[in-house]
């Protein structure tokens, strides 16, 4: 639910939480107004939420698409880059793992696996939920009938 992404989000850092729809209106410039203007903005969602994020990006700061989730394309006005020099780049996971030797695929898991090593250590909890393989049934109703904003992840049973 909605409390629980906010509550999740400021645990990793985040500020200001809101949703896309209040990024669109004054009292949302209101509330950012005294923030520094973010360098990097990540946009998995494409359409006018990408638009919104990339127009308050700092002069020079770039937007990472890794996502289309709303399936609408980026509508980003020329003014942010010919007066702000906004960047813009694509990530995409399969293409990466394409391009990387095994030894660099790897290092980069090893990296990650500390970092949310380090996190859980400040009882900070990722969007896993483990299920038992001899559970799998509950373990496939809950990836397809609810909350989307988690990983549901069998473990062997022993």
């Amino acid at each position: 639910d909605y409390a629980d992404t906010v509550e999740r989000i400021k645990a990793y850092g985040g500020y200001v939480v809101v949703q896309d729809s209040y990024t669109r209106g004054p009292d949302f410039k209101k509330l950012i107004a005294d923030l520094p203007a973010p360098k990097l903005a990540l946009n998995s969602a494409g359409g006018d939420s990408a638009t919104e994020i990339a127009r308050i990006l700092a002069p020079g700061g770039t937007m990472v698409t890794y996502g289309n989730s709303s399936k609408d394309h980026l509508k980003l006005p020329a003014s942010l880059f010919l007066l702000n020099d906004v960047k813009l780049r694509g990530f995409n996971l399969q293409q990466w793992v394409e391009n990387h030797t095994r030894q660099e695929r790897e290092e980069m898991i090893n990296k990650l696996a500390g970092m949310i090593g380090e996190k859980e250590q400040e009882g900070i909890r990722f969007w896993l939920q483990t299920h038992r393989l001899s559970d799998w049934e509950e373990a496939l109703d809950k990836a397809l009938y609810t909350q989307k904003n988690r990983k549901v992840v069998m473990m062997l049973d022993q």
